[in-house]
């Protein structure tokens, strides 16, 4: 389903296409602010920008598995594999970086973000989505401490942050921040 506020994708589990709609609705709303050339940081499969756009100039992901099941969507223009700490894309070379709930895992944030500040180019743009240390309590409130604690765990979530520390990361990599809106559990990031 799409309408001009809201994106919706069936995905074979209903709680993942309940939770995806949220991230495709906030990326939905803002599309017209990622310019080309344009990278999709942790692009996984490829599933989540195919369903958003028609083309996609980097898909940078760690998973050289994942990378081989995004070629078959023919979105993006080149499929880079990066390490935990670099990425193998020239300085000041895209517009726009997008990515989905993938700055959350990551196990060195401030590295990562360096890179991504290194790849953009001046003036351009960071939107990404991740859950914020909110989430972590509010699993606990409806699920029990337990519960919160086993599936941040088996989400490999490394980087629970508030707004404010968000912020002062990006601020660190060298990113000013224009624009940071919470919704629900998740952030919107813009350089």
């Amino acid at each position: 389903y799409r309408s001009d506020d809201l994106l919706y994708v069936r995905y074979d589990q209903p709680w993942h296409s309940f939770w995806r709609a949220q991230e495709f609705s906030l990326f939905w709303r803002h599309r017209e602010l990622l310019q080309r050339p344009l990278a999709d940081f942790g692009c996984g499969d490829g599933s989540f920008a195919s369903a958003l756009l028609d083309a996609v100039d980097y898909g940078i992901d760690h998973d050289p598995d994942a990378l081989a099941v995004a070629r078959g969507y023919n979105l993006y223009r080149d499929l880079v594999h990066s390490r935990e700490r670099s990425i193998p894309v020239s300085d000041s070379t895209v517009q726009s970086i997008m990515s989905n709930s993938v700055m959350e895992h990551v196990s060195d944030l401030p590295s990562i973000l360096e890179e991504l500040h290194r790849i953009i180019s001046p003036g351009g743009l960071l939107v990404f989505t991740v859950p914020v240390l909110k989430y972590k309590s509010d699993l606990a409130k409806y699920f029990g401490r337990r519960a919160s604690e086993q599936i941040n765990r088996e989400s490999y979530h490394r980087n629970l942050l508030t707004e404010a520390q968000w912020r002062q990361e990006l601020k660190r990599a060298g990113f000013g921040v224009d624009l940071l809106v919470a919704i629900g559990i998740h952030d919107l990031g813009q350089q």
